[in-house]
């Protein structure tokens, strides 16, 4: 199952869900303004994990490297 939020309100508020997502997916985020935080499923050989990626996005609404 997969919910996000419309792509037009997304600049304002962002809210995405993915229970199928796969290593590198977005699995759970959230997002106000320019303020973003994102959980994302990982495996590396037999372990799997989460990944936790925050901070402000740039102009291109990505988080800067």
């Amino acid at each position: 199952m997969r919910l996000q939020t419309p792509y037009n309100l997304s600049r304002f508020a962002y809210f995405g869900l993915d229970t199928s997502a796969r290593s590198g997916d977005e699995l759970l985020a959230f997002g106000l303004g320019k303020l973003y935080f994102g959980i994302y499923p990982t495996r590396s050989g037999s372990r799997s994990g989460f990944e936790i990626s925050f901070g402000i996005l740039d102009e291109n609404d990505s988080l800067p490297v």
